[in-house]
């Protein structure tokens, strides 16, 4: 399991994995899983170009300990291949996560809505924290765990816009109250927040998330918000009645 703390589950029950290299080996191969990780690409991303003597044996070793563990999960294999291993995996959370997506995304293109949510929030339920909190922050560790909260953040907020395309604004203002407040930078978050507020007849309270916001892009990064968002805030001022509609509102649409 990646989409948080490392785990491998036996039966339902964590097996501990204590040495911080052994959990980054396990990682590396979980990351590439289906595909060949050569020895040297681990000493590289473990030790960078000054790997010590001792760095292959030691890879060795670790992924000999990590097929003991692996085995008593009965879901796992690492294979042995041309200099290197490969790691066949059959329940790993980031792949149930994925395929939920996918099957989420096709939901909502075929008009069901409300499938297309639960499907989006299993996704979204499966993930325990920051992917892969308890391993060392190689390279490759930090390029992962970006593009996986990014994964989650794109798949939090296509659920929102169903969310607001079935008329459950009310229901969803005050989850996004808090990812706002998480994500103060997002404005996506924010442009979300402000149409659930605007269509629970909460104008004023709408603006100041926009206000809220901008004070910080302009404090921290010194720019304005997008334009797309902007308009969305003439919008809301001009109380203009097609905001009430029923359907997302995302960046790339043109308000």
């Amino acid at each position: 399991m990646v989409l948080g703390p490392l785990e491998i589950v036996d039966q339902k029950e964590p097996i501990r994995i204590t040495a911080p290299m052994q959990r980054l080996v396990l990682a590396v191969l979980l990351i590439n899983a289906g595909r060949p990780v050569s020895v040297t690409r681990m000493m590289e991303e473990f030790w960078g170009d000054r790997p010590p003597p001792s760095a292959r044996k030691t890879v060795h070793g670790y992924v000999w300990r990590l097929r003991g563990l692996l085995d008593r999960s009965h879901h796992r294999h690492i294979e042995t291949v041309d200099h290197g291993y490969r790691l066949q995996a059959g329940d790993v959370d980031l792949w149930q996560f994925e395929e939920l997506i996918c099957a989420g995304r096709k939901a909502s293109a075929a008009g069901d809505l409300p499938l297309a949510g639960r499907l989006l929030g299993e996704a979204l339920a499966l993930w325990r924290g920051q992917a892969l909190t308890n391993v060392p922050a190689t390279p490759q560790i930090v390029v992962s765990r970006t593009r996986l909260e990014e994964l989650r953040l794109s798949a939090l907020a296509a659920r929102f816009d169903i969310d607001l395309e079935m008329g459950r604004h009310r229901a969803i203002t005050p989850e996004l109250s808090v990812i706002v407040s998480e994500y103060p930078f997002n404005e996506e978050f924010h442009a979300q927040l402000m149409l659930a507020l605007y269509r629970s007849h909460r104008q004023a309270e709408a603006l100041e998330v926009f206000y809220k916001l901008r004070s910080y892009l302009v404090a921290e990064l010194g720019v304005e918000p997008s334009p797309w968002l902007q308009r969305l805030l003439l919008r809301i001022l001009d109380n203009d009645r097609e905001l009430t509609e029923a359907k997302p509102m995302r960046p790339e649409v043109a308000l």
